[in-house]
């Protein structure tokens, strides 16, 4: 210890300052690049946080590690990237954790800024979201103070003290409701005091105000990460402030944010000793929630792995600290990132870490400070979180990206679907050119995969590896092949063409020479912004029919009782080349066709004796949500021309129902038509999509007549269904291998077995038993190999 000490004032007297600087980190959840009003909000205004900007020092390229808050937070606090400690996207449930391959908690021997400042006599606080262990049902985590701290008081996602939220939001005729959240948070640590979310940011600020003056009373330098949760939602203003729109709600909770962190601002400009000798650091962990804070001029938002995922306003405040001729300046040029600050700050303070300890951050306390316009040497890496390849309405997310001077380059796992910006010319990220920079995609790719093999692997890794982590034998793949729900593949000519949603707002077509990948995607139509078929563009059908390529897909304007579906034509026999949109077509009772078209999704065609016939899935009418199967002779392709007939019930069996018990409802949807020997079977899935007991049905057309229920005959049995390993199956389509000579089933599967919505894409061999049915056999294991198609 004497040594260590010594160290530190040899590292003190080098650094410039008389004494150590005091430090608060201002960590802010969830809010955008611009939402403070000095980056540009017009819509709220921030005087506390803008009052320090004109005294200080603002950084327009600054980068959190990663777009989400548990991994973002641990590499604010190891000043390395998340990966190294298997925490890659927010902590959850253990079930949760171990699907995604993260970690329940940091390691608490993980390198901590505040350990080696406290070891250095400084006095550390932690007040505010913890979120980096102890949470849901992982109880057993170290407390805060186990990493370095003094003291803290945190929310419902840390170990120890806590303040808990109430809320209050205004209901019908002016009354004002009540409540909790996080309730069963008490049981990860005790004491709990509970108060307004609208006040929850003051009661941290407090806390750490307490802080301050037992430093000072102590004499002793204090470095304070004060994290204030309430950007995050459910947000919840003061109850003067309420408002039924969720962005009125989030400029409120901003504008008192700002507020209350005044307190402890106000405190420290004010005390002449604090405020020549104390740095505040003020940032966001990652980009804002979709709907609520602004990117600025950035694409992509929280979980995305685009600039507005990855940006986050950084203003440095430090009047008796920083270059007084860079007081009140911007800094457009220097590249930093979150992982620099440990590394710095430890510098400013003249603290030298353990000679064993190896940081990804860099040392920029000179650009932080405005003696510099440095930007770190190294180039910055990015991993998606595991379960963020599908993100509200973003699809097919990128898993890895660069930052590398003026560069930045995305794509997947595989290095498949590249893309390149020169983000001095686009920050935006709207210019792809990887046409026109191969050699320069190609080398940041190859950077990319080596810096991702060098870090653990997570779930976003094991999509292309074996269960155990060994290679893949050669003449294998393993499953899944690629993230994403709905899959629908035609096999035409040598290459497989695959349909699917571009992030829910428009069609895409992914051209592939070989079944197992999911190839080159492009973009075949952008929904409107406004209008009956502008949001959730879902499970989008390619059909082939006479020299041309159709594809079906249901839309809605954003409310899912206003679904309907429509019909892209290509206009030539290019898949990718241009499509006209019809619709929506008719998917109502009235014998005219015109008449209250009906909810409908999932439409496929089934060509029988050369007459076309649409299939899909609708309510039974327009304010029920009963999905049954429903058929209709075509004029044409784009063209219904009779009132749909009823396949079937939805319910002749408890496997059909949402929750298989008979207190739940039925739920067919998604059928597929498959031909073969001359005969005629429509497979379809039914139960809940969100659900694990997601499965197959089947149904054959006997006596040839389609549009005639008693025609169609229901297996009693589920033809393809979950298993312990592999869950949540159905929505599935059917091709031939390469060379004509096997039956391929492409289905989805859960990624979890918890409700919800994450889905990966599967394909494994199908047989066909003696008398000609099909035989799909049982889901397999993700990462077992198989031998290629």
């Amino acid at each position: 210890m004497q040594r260590l000490v010594s160290v530190v004032l040899v590292l003190a007297a080098l650094s410039g300052f008389a004494s150590q600087p005091n430090i608060i980190l201002v960590l802010i959840d969830d809010m955008g690049w611009a939402d403070f009003s000095c980056f540009g909000n017009t819509e709220a205004a921030t005087p506390n946080a803008d009052r320090l900007a004109t005294e200080g020092l603002r950084f327009h390229q600054f980068y959190v590690n990663s777009p989400i808050c548990s991994p973002s937070r641990v590499a604010f606090s190891t000043g390395q990237y998340p990966h190294r400690h298997r925490i890659t996207s927010y902590l959850e449930h253990r079930q949760g954790n171990a699907a995604r391959g993260v970690s329940n908690w940091l390691d608490p021997q993980a390198p901590m800024l505040a350990r080696y400042l406290k070891a250095a006599g400084y006095a550390t606080g932690h007040f505010g979201k913890w979120h980096m262990g102890g949470q849901r049902d992982v109880d057993d985590a170290p407390p805060i103070t186990a990493y370095g701290f003094d003291a803290s008081l945190t929310n419902f996602e840390g170990m120890g003290a806590k303040l808990l939220p109430l809320t209050e939001k205004r209901g019908a005729k002016g009354a004002i409701i009540k409540g909790r959240i996080w309730e069963d948070a008490t049981r990860l640590g005790e004491p709990v005091t509970w108060m307004l979310r609208s006040q929850i940011t003051g009661g941290f600020a407090t806390r750490a105000l307490q802080f301050v003056d037992q430093a000072q009373a102590a004499g002793k330098p204090f470095y304070i990460n004060l994290w204030p949760d309430d950007m995050h939602g459910p947000l919840f203003p003061s109850i003067e402030r309420w408002s039924e729109d969720p962005r009125l709600r989030y400029f409120a909770v901003l504008e008192e944010m700002d507020q209350q962190l005044g307190t402890i601002f106000s405190r420290i400009q004010r005390d002449p000793k604090l405020r020549e000798n104390t740095l505040i650091v003020i940032c966001s962990d990652n980009g804002p929630e979709i709907g609520h804070g602004s990117a600025g001029p950035f694409r992509g938002s929280k979980a995305t792995l685009f600039e507005g995922g990855l940006r986050s306003p950084l203003i440095v405040w430090g009047p008796g600290l920083l270059e007084p001729s860079c007081r009140g300046s911007v800094n457009q040029s220097s590249i930093l990132c979150a992982m620099d600050l440990a590394p710095s700050l430890l510098k400013l303070a003249g603290v030298a870490a353990p000679a064993t300890v190896k940081f990804d951050g860099e040392d920029l306390s000179a650009t932080l400070t405005g003696r510099s316009q440095s930007s770190r040497a190294a180039p910055l890496f990015f991993r998606r979180p595991p379960d963020r390849k599908q993100f509200r309405h973003y699809k097919d997310l990128p898993d890895l990206a660069v930052r590398s001077n003026e560069w930045k380059c995305l794509c997947d796992v595989d290095g498949i679907n590249p893309q390149l910006y020169n983000l001095q010319q686009d920050p935006g990220e709207s210019n792809n050119l990887v046409g026109q920079y191969p050699e320069v995609t190609k080398r940041l790719i190859r950077e990319i995969q080596a810096w991702n093999k060098s870090m653990p692997e997570d779930g976003v890794a094991a999509l292309s590896a074996p269960a155990g982590g060994e290679k893949i034998p050669p003449g294998k793949f393993v499953n899944p092949i690629g993230a994403g729900a709905d899959p629908c593949v035609v096999k035409h000519g040598d290459r497989y063409l695959w349909s699917s949603t571009e992030g829910n707002r428009g069609v895409a077509i992914s051209v592939s020479d070989k079944l197992n990948s999911l190839g080159r995607r492009h973009i075949i139509w952008k929904a409107p912004a406004i209008g009956p078929l502008s949001r959730q563009v879902w499970a989008p059908e390619l059909i082939f029919h006479q020299d041309r390529w159709y594809i079906y897909f249901a839309a809605s304007d954003g409310r899912n009782e206003t679904h309907l579906s429509y019909v892209l034509a290509s206009q030539s026999s290019d898949p990718i080349g241009e499509y006209k949109l019809h619709g929506p077509l008719y998917t109502g009772d009235d014998p005219g066709c015109v008449k209250e078209n009906i909810w409908a999704i999932d439409m496929t065609v089934l060509d029988h004796g050369g007459q076309l016939y649409a299939i899909w899935s609708g309510w039974s009418d327009a304010t029920s949500d009963q999905q049954y199967l429903y058929i209709a002779p075509m004029d044409s392709p784009t063209k219904i021309s009779a009132p749909r007939v009823r396949v079937c019930a939805n319910d002749d069996y408890l496997w059909e129902r949402t929750e298989e018990r008979l207190a739940s409802r039925g739920l067919n949807e998604a059928p597929q038509v498959l031909k073969r020997g001359g005969r005629t079977f429509l497979i379809y899935s039914c139960g809940a999509s969100w659900l694990k007991t997601y499965k197959l049905g089947m149904l054959e057309l006997i006596n040839g007549n389609p549009l005639d229920p008693l025609c169609w005959k229901k297996f009693p049995e589920p033809v393809f269904q979950s298993t312990p390993q592999t869950f949540g199956v159905g929505h599935g389509s059917f091709t031939l291998s390469s060379d004509n000579q096997e039956w391929w089933h492409v289905y989805h599967a859960k990624l979890d077995s918890q409700p919800g919505s994450r889905r990966a894409i599967f394909i494994q061999p199908m047989r066909w038993d003696k008398t000609g049915a099909p035989k799909f056999g049982t889901p397999v294991a993700a990462g077992e190999p198989l031998p290629l198609p």
